[in-house]
């Protein structure tokens, strides 16, 4: 795991090499070991984290090779590639596959990665970024100069230019929607988007996507052996991301996805648990009143671990926790799982951990709850065979009957239907929660938040298991919060690792008959069958999923209280908060936030601590605002 940063003066211009220590300076930290690549028009740093791989920046006379990335397909590579020596970095492997491949080499290589090639002769950049984006890539680019890297504070650092805040990513923070995927925290600064490269010469810059998830044909199996299948590449997807030579943590929630992964884990070697908790005084009297410590205790005896660690996250409030994070990122996030990750990454760090494995990407696709095969009989009006899977579930005649006219009428009457259920159905949540939103009424006219709000929550019409799955997976909350934990954890000296997000499993859920993603009307089916045994079947079998990801997020905002009352209280004077937002509706919405009883729970809390989030940016670093 390691921090790059290059710059490319394709207009000749001499570099300044004091810019470059500067940015390198950005992300140093202590016992990190720094190589370079520098000559008067083109500079490029990789610093390498303690107790990860200690790769310097590759150079030969042709190509300069910097990189942070983790191939997990190593030895199918080496035998594609004709690679004898097996002690070959990563980044040659990188190197050898474009040689081989050109600028489609992305499609060959497994694992989480961005690696960037310099070809000398034809003064070309080629910047790779992985397929679901767990590796971020920035790039500034502005009249002849190229500057890039996976951390946006390194090129802020480049103080001749001029940077300032992209007002749609800040009003869709404050709403709580999820920018584009090319879109920062600043105008002047875009991302590589995930599954593409970007190639740079003098004259030109292109990019390109270069992979995106497809549906896959339907395996004609028998059942029993698409279930093993799934099972060994689950096995495999996690085993490929251990390394014996460090000791390596796991995320537990309690819920299916990480303790699968977990109970995996403890297979290969001694993993150590780190769980959110609530503190034994909160239970019952704080929201959300309960947390998932049965269930990871049940998880940690059956897999005989041993090194189990509760967070309960007691050490300090909740604004000093985004104070840290704006501190180590220098941008807004839009999601919070990592801010409020600290006490987690800092126990984690004590521990020597430097691989954290998560279950994260799992809801999305390899354990998604997916509808049932009869919604997909539905869209094709094949009522012949609703009514055979009917007969299949052994049911009670009226039941039987209920369902039969239910899908009858869904099949030659859809539209009917769908305006009956319009009538009666409540309000979605979404739509709901948007009057509570505290922004700046002119601005968001300005910028047709309520338009661009409801276009990000209304839901696509169900086609297929397959599409819903790879829409979800695709969602820009997904390589959001990849990045955002790479960079939290990262300060900490902790690479995340994701075996839900493999590709080859991925591709296998997707190619799988549907009755396995759903049987009677029980979501999650496959992963259930592949985890028999691995896990309790108290696990293996519940249905839901009590209390909140981080359950003491609101314990530490009510530490915080009187001190967020005072953040707001002040933010009345200040021009620049005043552009985004509106303070008088702010106020009530936190007098409503702490004012709730045991039957009830905050407000939108996601929101309100985005919107706090945005004061204490705006305060720390005015200078990127306008008033």
């Amino acid at each position: 795991m390691r921090s790059i940063f290059g710059r490319v003066n394709f207009n000749k211009k001499k570099i300044n090499y004091s810019l470059i220590e500067a940015s390198s300076d950005a992300i140093l930290s202590e016992n990190c070991m720094k190589s370079e690549a520098v000559s008067s028009c083109v500079a490029f740093i990789q610093v390498n984290l303690p107790n990860h791989s200690a790769e310097k920046i590759f150079e030969n006379s042709k190509f300069i090779v910097l990189s942070d990335c983790r191939i997990d397909n190593r030895s199918e590579l080496n035998a594609e590639l004709g690679i004898q020596d097996q002690s070959v970095t990563d980044q040659e492997i990188a190197l050898y596959a474009y040689l081989k491949w050109g600028t489609e080499c992305g499609n060959y290589l497994l694992g989480d990665f961005v690696i960037v090639i310099w070809d000398k002769n034809k003064e070309q950049l080629f910047c790779l970024r992985d397929h679901f984006g767990v590796v971020p890539l920035y790039y500034y680019n502005k009249d002849g100069v190229f500057v890039f890297g996976t951390e946006i504070k390194s090129i802020l650092k480049q103080k001749e230019f001029a940077f300032s805040i992209d007002q749609q990513y800040v009003v869709d923070t404050i709403s709580m929607v999820k920018s584009e995927k090319f879109r920062t925290n600043f105008k002047e600064i875009k991302r590589v988007p995930p599954g593409h490269y970007l190639v740079i010469d003098k004259t030109n810059i292109e990019l390109v996507e270069y992979w995106r998830l497809e549906e896959q044909k339907k395996l004609q199996l028998p059942d029993e052996e698409i279930v093993k299948r799934f099972k060994e590449l689950l096995f495999s997807a996690v085993s490929c991301r251990i390394d014996h030579d460090k000791i390596i943590g796991s995320e537990l929630s309690g819920g299916l996805d990480s303790s699968t992964i977990t109970a995996i884990a403890s297979v290969f070697i001694n993993v150590k648990t780190f769980s959110h908790l609530l503190a034994d005084k909160s239970i019952n009297k704080i929201f959300p009143y309960k947390d998932e410590r049965d269930f990871v205790n049940r998880l940690v005896d059956y897999s005989s671990i041993s090194d189990k660690f509760s967070i309960i996250s007691g050490l300090c409030g909740l604004v000093k926790a985004i104070e840290i994070n704006l501190d180590q990122l220098k941008y807004i996030t839009q999601q919070n799982f990592n801010v409020f990750s600290d006490q987690l990454y800092v126990k984690a760090q004590f521990d020597e951990v430097s691989v954290l494995l998560s279950g994260y990407g799992g809801d999305e696709i390899v354990s998604s709850k997916a509808s049932s095969f009869i919604d997909e009989l539905l869209v094709k009006k094949d009522l012949n065979s609703i009514i055979i899977e009917l007969k299949k579930l052994d049911l009670k005649w009226f039941v039987y009957s209920k369902l039969f006219i239910k899908y009858t009428l869904k099949v030659y009457f859809p539209l009917g239907i769908k305006f009956i259920q319009k009538i009666i159905s409540r309000k979605p949540e979404w739509k709901r929660k948007f009057k509570y939103l505290a922004f700046n009424d002119t601005l968001a006219k300005q910028m047709k938040l309520n338009k661009r709000y409801c276009q990000s929550y209304e839901k696509s019409e169900f086609t297929s298991n397959q599409l819903k799955c790879i829409e979800n997976i695709s969602h820009s909350h997904v390589s959001q919060r990849l990045e955002y934990c790479y960079h939290t954890a990262k300060s900490y000296g902790i690479e995340y690792r994701y075996p839900l997000l493999d590709i080859k499993l991925i591709e296998f859920y997707l190619s799988m008959p549907s009755h396995l993603k759903n049987s009677n009307e029980r979501g999650r089916f496959a992963i259930r069958k592949a985890i028999e045994g691995i896990v309790p079947k108290k696990i293996q079998w519940r249905e839901d999923k009590s209390g909140s990801t981080i359950p003491t997020v609101y314990s530490r905002f009510l530490k915080d209280k009187e001190y967020i009352g005072d953040i707001i209280k002040r933010s009345k004077k200040n021009l620049r908060v005043l552009k985004y937002l509106d303070i008088d509706k702010l106020e009530r919405w936190y007098e409503c936030m702490i004012d709730i009883d045991n039957s009830g729970r905050p407000l939108y809390p996601s929101a309100f601590y985005n919107n706090l989030k945005l004061i204490l940016f705006i305060e720390k670093y005015p200078e990127y605002f306008e008033e």
